[in-house]
């Protein structure tokens, strides 16, 4: 029996979306479908990658190939997500769809970790994740994602040199901590600091990215300024702990 289009599309058409009650095919969720002999690859666009019935609609496509194409069928389903956004017209970053911001009052509550644990289970999840270190005077990524010995390469693609992110665990990483010594202190006043970001920001390919977190430095500085004036961020976490404060009279939230 002869594979075509058509009929993998008739078949994908008795798998449900469980949550919108509607066929895959109906609701555009099928996409990239190639053919090869037995072997059928496609591809189903969720509305988001934490999907917890990414599994079952996987199992679905593959058993309607089966069922109603051709039951010695070699079946690929590619799950993906179509991240919504509300960045639009922006000339920074125009790949990226959200922007997250993690941010803390001051240092040690964990809001590194909070990043780097965020962004694998994004990335888990099966979505496109980046993370920008702009801790510049204290990188910690390149620690936490055991590649502090790493180096980012350098490509050129239309007309001009950009970084490539590390890669560890399906995340795309840059650090100031990959371009320097890691025995090596980082001095730098606030102009050559908001510098450093803005190219790791802007210099790197970041490529298309359905989310890229941001780790600042704890407290305010120009770091904060200069990501808030150059990028538009659309989300943001706080970490934070009551404390009493030695020089006040009144609890600091951080």
């Amino acid at each position: 029996m002869t594979i075509t289009k058509e009929k993998v599309l008739e078949a994908l058409g008795y798998v449900m979306e469980p949550d919108l009650k509607k066929d895959l095919v109906t609701l555009n969720m099928i996409k990239d479908i190639e053919i090869n002999d037995k072997h059928v690859t496609f591809t189903v666009v969720l509305t988001t990658p934490a999907c917890p019935l990414k599994a079952e609609i996987e199992r679905a496509c593959i058993n309607a190939i089966v069922h109603f194409v051709d039951k010695d069928a070699l079946v690929t389903v590619n799950m993906t997500a179509n991240v919504t956004t509300v960045r639009s017209g922006e000339d920074v970053l125009k790949n990226v769809r959200n922007i997250v911001a993690i941010a803390s009052g001051k240092g040690g509550v964990g809001k590194s970790t909070v990043a780097a644990n965020l962004a694998v289970a994004l990335a888990g999840m099966g979505a496109k994740v980046g993370l920008i270190d702009a801790d510049i005077f204290g990188p910690s990524v390149p620690i936490m994602f055991g590649a502090e010995y790493k180096r980012p390469f350098i490509e050129e693609k239309n007309g001009k040199q950009y970084m490539l992110p590390v890669e560890r665990h399906g995340v795309k990483l840059l650090s100031i901590g990959f371009l320097a010594d890691p025995d090596q202190a980082i001095v730098w006043r606030g102009p050559i600091a908001s510098k450093a970001l803005k190219q790791l920001i802007g210099d790197a390919w970041w490529g298309e990215l359905d989310y890229l977190l941001i780790d600042l430095p704890p407290g305010t500085s120009d770091i904060h300024l200069t990501l808030r004036i150059g990028s538009s961020v659309n989300r943001g976490y706080c970490g934070y702990h009551t404390t009493k404060c030695s020089t006040c009279r009144c609890p600091q939230r951080h």
